[in-house]
């Protein structure tokens, strides 16, 4: 906590704050400024963490009360997030993004791992934000869920990605992809709803790619072998278990730091 200042009212540098004060940002001392960023709180009990090296930009909303929403350090990280009742946003180390648009709504959780890269108007929704009734019963038939994304994902331009997916780490959604389901780590998916287009590829920074980099990330995804073959042998589980790990990793650190 040490590490950590508490702001106040107005915010610092280009960091603007708005709305109710009964709700708390801690921001890391050598957190990289200035930090281009609007908070809005409309309601109580919100909670934001800003690390280490984090680069954000944007604006982060809490639209309710009890939200959570934590950035780890960062690329350039163009984010429009709006965290709802009761909900938690996640987001790993060493991302980039240029355009995400996150709602996290329904007292749900995303969770985003380290190393991703997000292009431009990217969308991710833990909820349809409306409710679809049967008309006989007047029962629910859409409701929330969490999204998690694992480590080492890159997600295409135009890309959606809808309540209740998991996305493997090194997977690959191509631009314009509507998510609706899991996909397994190290897989390409894409379409109009997403599928699978090739398994066992993932993707580097560099373009083409130099050998180095190649056998950087053959050398990352192997060492991630068995889990990678476990979850395509289960794939109703798509590897949430080793994400929701991760994700639990993440929350922990968020309820002690």
């Amino acid at each position: 906590m040490s590490d950590y200042i508490k702001l106040d009212a107005g915010g610092a540098g280009l960091m603007h704050v708005t709305g109710d004060a009964e709700n708390d940002i801690f921001i890391h001392k050598n957190v990289v400024q200035p930090l281009a960023l609007h908070v809005n709180f409309a309601g109580r009990g919100n909670t934001l963490w800003i690390d280490e090296g984090c680069r954000l930009q944007g604006q982060v909303l809490f639209i309710g009360s009890n939200g959570k929403a934590r950035f780890s350090a960062s690329g350039m990280l163009n984010v429009i997030a709006a965290v709802y009742d009761d909900g938690s946003l996640t987001w790993g180390p060493g991302c980039t993004g240029y355009q995400v648009r996150v709602w996290v709504h329904g007292g749900r959780n995303c969770t985003i791992g380290a190393g991703c890269l997000f292009s431009e108007n990217i969308h991710i929704r833990t909820s349809d934000h409306h409710s679809i009734i049967d008309l006989d019963s007047g029962e629910v038939l859409n409701h929330a869920a969490d999204v998690i994304i694992g480590d080492r994902v890159w997600i295409g331009e135009g890309a959606r990605i809808g309540k209740g997916v998991t996305i493997g780490d090194g997977a690959i959604v191509a631009g314009s992809a509507y998510v609706s389901s899991d996909i397994p780590p190290a897989e390409l998916w894409g379409g109009l709803p997403a599928k699978r287009l090739r398994g066992n590829v993932s993707w580097v920074d560099e373009f083409p790619a130099s050998e180095a980099a190649a056998a950087q990330m053959i050398e990352w995804i192997n060492a991630r072998r068995p889990a990678l073959e476990e979850a395509v042998s289960s794939p109703e589980e798509a590897g949430r278990t080793n994400l929701e790990s991760v994700g639990k990793a993440e929350k922990d650190r968020m309820q002690t730091v």
